[in-house]
């Protein structure tokens, strides 16, 4: 299971639980002390750990080349990582929108677009991608949020409808 977004929150907490299970686990973080502290802490073997900006197309590309030379094509890909921020339409500036595109949006993109083609050769796999009920009902304050988590569900239906038959599940 390689999961982005690994040193903290969410990803941490599913890292845990997939290697309490008897996972393997790949953590991704842009911090490496984040990254290590959280395999330090996992039950079981065969773990590792790895550095990537997801929000960084040659970041990500570096990534996947190492994970799928070194530790091979994950079973589950979650595309967890990400940053929240709130504000209206009037206060949010376009280079916040640019910042959560590149790294709530296009990091899902990302992954599953370097991931994916190995996981159709072998023919499965899993990709998860972290969304939000922001996404789904709209909230004051939290435009540029909500409207990029909308984005993640939308990309997931619709890789999903790609997908059908192949072998390969989107959640």
């Amino acid at each position: 299971v390689l999961i982005t977004g690994a040193g903290s929150g969410l990803g941490q907490a599913l890292a845990h639980r997939f290697a309490a299970n008897g996972a393997q686990v790949a953590c991704v973080d842009i911090r490496s002390d984040r990254t290590e502290a959280t395999l330090a802490g996992l039950p079981g073997t065969g773990h590792a750990a790895f550095t990537a900006d997801v929000g960084n197309d040659d970041s990500m590309q570096a990534l996947a080349d190492a994970v799928l030379a070194g530790w091979g094509v994950p079973d589950v890909l979650v595309n967890n990582a990400g940053i929240a921020s709130g504000g209206d339409i009037l206060q949010a500036p376009t280079s916040e929108w640019r910042q959560l595109w590149e790294v709530n949006v296009l990091s899902v993109v990302r992954g599953s677009r370097l991931f994916l083609p190995a996981m159709l050769k072998r023919g499965s796999g899993h990709i998860v991608s972290t969304a939000s009920f922001a996404g789904l009902a709209g909230a004051p304050g939290l435009m540029t949020y909500g409207v990029s988590k909308a984005a993640v569900v939308a990309f997931s239906e619709q890789l999903r409808a790609e997908c059908h038959g192949t072998g390969i599940d989107v959640s």
